[in-house]
């Protein structure tokens, strides 16, 4: 009886200690965690975005800035490739906040994010919004985000505080179909936002040809035409 009993207790520690082990081996640090090896990084880029790979939980904030796609050539940092985004894909939460000025060229969503579906907000920037994306155009350039069409994240069903912008992408449609009073928990109130968000200056909604957008969706309501990006 006391060896049964015995086994039981070293069965139910092995397991607790392997799921711990298993719990923090997909937690990564993201900026600002003083814990973590990208404390002092200014942007994800092609150093270091390996380093997210098979991540679940990101402890801090996501920042993605110009000079990680187009390489800097002071610290030697050769631009970021699309393959490379691939090590998003395993990400499931962001505790803090998500930053994009810009992304790969050829790369028309953020659908690198796919699996992403929760943004906390336990650190928001400029302590209002947990999800920024904010493009770059002028006459003469230099022209971020302007290739993107859709938002592309498929699983996304929560941002639990803080504020939404995305703004300045001239090519962006699939803003307007988001039921962003689903996703956004608690907003805060700022004048030039509605609700939580604040969408502006993309593609103007009677340019974009929605009529029959996000028609495989029961909700109608969508991240990216198709039907994987139905909310």
């Amino acid at each position: 009886m006391a060896m049964n009993f015995l086994s039981t207790v070293f069965f139910v520690v092995v397991v607790l200690a392997w799921s711990s082990t298993s719990e923090a081996s997909r937690r990564c640090y993201g900026f600002d965690n003083l814990d973590g090896p990208l404390a002092k990084v200014r942007s994800i880029n092609s150093t270091n975005i390996g380093y997210f790979e098979g991540c679940e939980i990101v402890e801090g904030n996501m920042i993605f800035l110009t000079y990680a796609f187009k390489g800097d050539l002071y610290t030697h940092t050769p631009p970021m490739n699309t393959s490379q985004l691939q090590a998003l894909n395993s990400i499931k939460v962001i505790t803090g906040f998500l930053y994009i000025n810009a992304w790969a060229e050829n790369v028309t969503n953020f659908s690198a994010f796919k699996n992403l579906e929760k943004i906390k907000g336990q650190t928001l920037f400029r302590s209002i919004a947990a999800l920024v994306m904010q493009g770059v155009y002028a006459n003469d350039g230099p022209y971020y985000l302007q290739q993107i069409q859709s938002l592309g994240f498929a699983s996304l069903k929560s941002i639990d505080n803080g504020n939404v912008y995305i703004g300045q992408m001239q090519n962006l449609c699939y803003d307007k179909t988001v039921n962003w009073q689903s996703v956004v928990k608690n907003p805060i109130h700022r004048r030039t936002f509605t609700k939580g968000v604040l969408l502006r200056r993309n593609k103007p909604k009677q340019l974009c040809n929605l009529e029959f957008a996000c028609s495989e969706c029961s909700t109608r309501y969508c991240w990216a035409p198709g039907p994987d990006f139905c909310m």
